[in-house]
């Protein structure tokens, strides 16, 4: 991709001075982004997708856990909310 960018700006730099640099980095950049894009679409986009698939189910299981696991904590523990403090207190403060 940088070789993109800087072949963009090097043709953009000769036909429009300052600003073809900044437009031929950015085209080059986004054509050589689509060209990669196009080529992953095979097997190698396939397990990409797949694994965040995968990575975003587990992610959500575990905060599904821990949510049922802090319910049954807070309704079925006698006294479990009263060990979590309400606030934070900064050292100094008075206890209240």
């Amino acid at each position: 991709m940088l070789i993109a960018m800087i072949i963009g700006a090097v043709i953009g730099g000769a036909i429009l001075g300052f600003p073809g640099v900044l437009l031929g980095g950015v085209l080059g950049f986004a054509g050589a982004q689509m060209l990669a894009m196009t080529l992953l679409k095979g097997a190698l986009g396939t397990i990409r997708a797949q694994f965040l698939d995968s990575t975003f189910a587990v992610m959500g299981a575990l905060d599904c856990v821990s949510s049922l696991m802090l319910l049954l904590a807070v309704n079925f523990i006698p006294n479990a909310a009263a060990g979590v403090p309400s606030r934070e207190r900064a050292p100094g403060d008075a206890p209240s």
